[in-house]
């Protein structure tokens, strides 16, 4: 994280200039989409205000789609909310879709987690609210475990997506049993 995107610290020009690079050899690999999701480099000091953290995330987004732009780059970025834990300014969907639509750009677009969604409570209308505005999606459980593990349902976020007709990605962000296969149970099997 040594390169802050929020907080007196930020180093807006280090990001910059690796996002540059990862942007480039994501093309070169056939990357779609990276997503910035890290906690890391843009959590706040304590006591920032989080409307000056959250302005100044989305001007960073800014400039990364202008770098796309200029640079003609196929990657997208996807901007993924985090939980209160991990994030002070950016924690729901809702709160994505107004970044993303302060952003401005169609090289930047949201991501939701439905570990986190669950965790805070976030319905599936969120998702519906978004639309086309979320390219994609992380799936797990709660306590972060592959989906049929411990048997959260994550049914509402699923028909949610399938509500708005969603034809992005769906990755799994979670842990794995350690010993034999996914129960039968499995909320993809469904």
């Amino acid at each position: 994280h040594a390169w802050k995107l929020t907080g007196p610290a930020r180093n807006w020009a280090g990001a910059l200039e690796f996002a540059e690079v990862a942007f480039r050899r994501a093309d070169e690999a056939g990357i779609r989409y990276i997503v910035l999701g890290s906690s890391g480099a843009r959590r706040a000091p304590a006591g920032y205000p989080p409307d000056k953290a959250r302005g100044e995330f989305v001007e960073f987004a800014r400039r990364l789609a202008d770098l796309l732009e200029k640079r003609n780059h196929r990657v997208i970025v996807v901007l993924e909310p985090l939980s209160p834990a991990e994030c002070g300014f950016f924690n729901t969907v809702l709160q994505g879709v107004a970044m993303v639509d302060a952003v401005g750009s169609p090289r930047v677009r949201l991501l939701a987690d439905m570990f986190h969604m669950f965790s805070s409570h976030e319905p599936g209308a969120d998702i519906v609210a978004a639309g086309s505005r979320i390219l994609h999606c992380h799936v797990a459980e709660r306590p972060r475990t592959a989906p049929g593990v411990t048997g959260t349902d994550l049914s509402e976020y699923f028909n949610a997506f399938k509500q708005i007709g969603y034809t992005g990605g769906f990755s799994l962000e979670c842990s794995w049993p350690r010993e034999g296969d996914l129960p039968a149970r499995s909320a993809l099997a469904n």
